[in-house]
């Protein structure tokens, strides 16, 4: 995301004619001059605040070509305001994946009220990019309205549903989640796995119980997971959690 305002920024600073005030980027934005355009749309990343996402978000529903339409979007995204919310979720259901992926994007760096409803349904798009991004940004933004689509999504074999999952769910969704062992495989699960087993949020009988279903596996991926959780430091010496991973390790390795 600095990458790309620092690129905005050399563009604009390029533009012989860059506009300086919000009144004459607005002027640029109706310029038959594709470049006109262009230069109104990064002077709008440079004015930096609210009050440019109105026009922006205006002319992007009036159309643009696509090499704008991409500028506009990461123009929003940079401006990282809530107000681009609406706009946004308009753009989930474009024709074209590169821009629904553009907007979940600009989801995640703006926030909006509504935001966990959008991406929940931008998790059945037809693009495996977008519906994963969708589900990493689910479990980003943290609302509980997100987890029964999340499990519908890893259902539907949309892993980056289950890291996602693991930052939210309380201890009756972490069992669950715990109950795709088997079902999916267990490097795609594995991030999900530790992030579970470390969380101190998590009640720790929860996270017990978690080890000794896995210890029943008894396989050398298991017993990777579990030395890696003990070795992170993330848990404290004498946790239950880490005392039981800890265990089991051992005997499987014996």
């Amino acid at each position: 995301m600095r990458h790309l305002a620092f690129l905005l920024l050399l563009s604009a600073l390029a533009s012989p004619a860059r506009a300086q005030t919000l009144e004459e980027a607005v002027a640029q934005l109706a310029s038959p001059d594709p470049a006109v355009v262009r230069e109104g749309i990064e002077s709008f990343g440079l004015i930096g605040s609210a009050e440019a996402v109105a026009p922006l978000a205006e002319r992007i529903r009036e159309g643009l070509p696509p090499d704008l339409l991409r500028v506009a979007l990461d123009t929003l995204t940079v401006l990282g305001q809530p107000e681009a919310g609406p706009v946004f979720f308009d753009m989930l259901s474009h024709r074209r994946p590169d821009v629904r992926l553009l907007a979940v994007q600009g989801i995640a760096a703006c926030s909006p009220r509504g935001a966990d409803r959008a991406l929940a349904t931008a998790l059945s798009d037809s693009s495996a990019e977008v519906r994963a991004l969708a589900a990493t940004t689910l479990g980003e933004l943290g609302s509980a309205a997100s987890i029964d689509p999340l499990f519908l999504a890893l259902d539907h074999h949309i892993l980056e549903a289950a890291p996602a999952l693991a930052r939210l769910v309380d201890a009756a969704g972490a069992t669950r989640l715990a109950g795709y062992v088997g079902r999916e495989p267990f490097s795609a699960l594995r991030p999900a796995l530790l992030t579970l087993l470390s969380r101190g949020n998590l009640a720790s009988r929860t996270r017990v119980e978690i080890v000794a279903r896995l210890a029943e596996l008894a396989t050398a991926e298991v017993r990777g997971l579990l030395e890696d959780l003990v070795r992170s430091g993330g848990l404290p010496e004498r946790d239950p959690v880490r005392r039981a991973a800890d265990d089991a390790a051992t005997r499987i390795a014996n």
